[in-house]
């Protein structure tokens, strides 16, 4: 931002806190002409400091690091070793800052709208009380459990054996982690949907009857992740296909008061994870989501394509010009996508 907007930093009641928060969201979206930034941006910088650590910026473990490398550190971290993470108070503060900057900037007719202006914030929760996302070692003991290590049968699925059964139990997580799809998006999978183009495969996410989304913008085509293709994913596919089933999970049944096709199994996955102490409060199914958003966006992605990806709602002026990025584009950024979890053993395992 150029230095006259900077300036403006020290027209408020508390120039400290301003400065302060200004330099932690160009951090975060980067140091841009005003009228460049748009609400996706503030929604950016609230979803990271979300992430961060109270002492970020106190603590000698963080000094040097980068807001993404301190967030990673954290979340590495043994559970008893993290302390609270920023509070929504201390958010929420920030947000007055940065609205009074860009409040100084309108009167300066430099810019037209307020980007911080309309968000929510809980008044006692902390962040860290909200859905949590999966860290790296969390997911290396996920997929080390007996679902994906090798289970005794069907019916025992929590004791270990040599048996991979790559049913939906196997491939929900896989699958979320490396797409960002929301559960239900996944559990309703129609053969169908699978398509390809120009070489490249990808989930057709659409709301086609009986098929049923969040929104408008949840219409969209998401690129397969390359390692999903590596673990087989294709393959089981062509399997269903070769049985004639219409969806992708045929074992999943419509249940709970809307009749989601998720409900059974997101209470199969709670008593699995507790089973197999993998349980965290707060970190359940969505929780992969939250990771595939976080993921991209330490691989810097910008947000736009993130938005594309995820179904997110693109608001601001930028986001009129940023619709329809084309596959191989959408196809390189969903495979920024990594996790420090070794799957090659299932890339021909027992199926």
């Amino acid at each position: 931002m150029p230095r006259r907007s900077r300036a403006a930093l020290g027209s408020g009641k508390r120039p400290n806190q301003a400065s302060k928060s200004f330099a932690l969201f160009v951090e975060i979206n980067g140091d841009l002409p005003p009228r460049t930034y748009a609400r996706q941006h503030a929604a950016r910088f609230k979803e990271v400091a979300q992430s961060l650590p109270a002492d970020y910026g106190k603590s000698a473990v963080y000094r040097g690091l980068s807001v993404n490398e301190i967030v990673a550190k954290y979340e590495a971290a043994p559970d008893e070793r993290r302390g609270q993470r920023l509070t929504q108070k201390t958010i929420k503060r920030h947000f007055s800052a940065l609205s009074t900057l860009w409040d100084s900037l309108i009167s300066e007719g430099r810019i037209e709208e307020n980007i911080f202006r309309g968000f929510k914030f809980g008044n006692t929760k902390r962040a860290n009380e909200q859905r949590d996302m999966w860290t790296e070692v969390e997911l290396r003991r996920l997929f080390s459990t007996p679902v994906w290590r090798g289970c005794l049968s069907e019916g025992r699925r929590t004791t270990p054996g040599k048996l991979i059964i790559r049913d939906e139990k196997f491939w929900l997580p896989i699958i979320a982690v490396f797409s960002g799809l929301r559960q239900e998006e996944i559990c309703q999978l129609h053969i169908e949907d699978i398509a390809q183009e120009d070489g490249i495969h990808y989930f057709d996410i659409n709301n086609r009857p009986p098929r049923q989304l969040k929104n408008r913008s949840a219409v969209r085509r998401v690129p397969i992740h390359d390692e999903l293709i590596r673990i087989g994913l294709l393959q089981y596919i062509r399997q269903m296909k070769n049985a004639e089933t219409a969806r992708i999970f045929p074992n999943l049944k419509p249940g709970g008061a809307d009749g989601r096709l998720g409900h059974g199994y997101t209470k199969w996955f709670t008593r699995y994870r507790r089973d197999t102490k993998v349980y965290r409060p707060k970190l359940d199914f969505h929780s992969f989501r939250h990771t595939a958003t976080t993921l991209l966006q330490r691989a810097e992605v910008p947000v736009p394509i993130i938005d594309e990806l995820t179904g997110h709602v693109s608001v601001g002026e930028t986001a009129r010009y940023t619709k329809g990025f084309g596959l191989k584009k959408l196809h390189e950024s969903i495979n920024k996508i990594a996790i420090e979890v070794d799957l090659q053993r299932l890339y021909s395992s027992t199926t």
